[in-house]
């Protein structure tokens, strides 16, 4: 495959369009539709080289028997999902500093300890060129609503999730953590 181009089409405020122009081994062209979340993205260099965008956790209270999980309305699918805390890093942030400052604002929860930082994952192929980072561990606090979204944190059990299964719709991050919690595997 040979990298031809890479044209920006349009930009919003959080999510930018561009089309790569590539060729295959025969000189056919092709061009594919992507979205990032960077406005100056110019080379396959660039694309290829970018920092996480976001961070995600998976985190128990301090005795394990408990998973937070977020349900959430996404107006992508218009209606509510169960996810994970998470968000978007900011500027100079490290995914840990991003990890604290999201699970704060979104559940009103303290990060006390992290077990595990994994390295970062592509968590839209065939979409964009989003990374994510996971962050596993241990939360304490008390819940609160974030202002201004329509969230709800809560604390479950392994059999609260298992009916959960059955009956809503979670995001990809979520079934797969969650799931891996329930049945003793994270």
């Amino acid at each position: 495959m040979k990298f031809e181009k890479l044209e920006k089409i349009s930009g919003g405020a959080f999510l930018h369009r561009y089309d790569i122009t590539y060729s295959d081994e025969k000189d056919r062209r092709f061009t594919y539709e992507m979205v990032s979340r960077d406005a100056q993205l110019d080379s396959f260099e660039k694309l290829r080289g970018h920092k996480p965008d976001a961070v995600v956790m998976a985190l128990t209270d301090r005795a394990g028997e408990r998973f937070v999980l977020i349900h959430e309305f996404r107006l992508e699918l218009g209606r509510r999902i169960y996810g994970l805390p998470g968000g978007l890093i900011d500027g100079d942030e490290t995914p840990e500093e991003a990890a604290r400052r999201e699970l704060r604002e979104e559940t009103g929860l303290e990060l006390v300890e992290i077990k595990e930082i994994l390295p970062a994952a592509a968590c839209a192929v065939g979409l964009s060129d989003e990374q994510t980072v996971s962050v596993l561990g241990v939360a304490e606090g008390e819940l609160h609503p974030a202002p201004g979204e329509d969230t709800q944190a809560r604390w479950y059990t392994r059999d609260e999730i298992r009916a959960l299964y059955q009956t809503d719709m979670f995001g990809s991050w979520a079934l797969a953590y969650s799931w891996m919690w329930v049945n003793g595997k994270l």
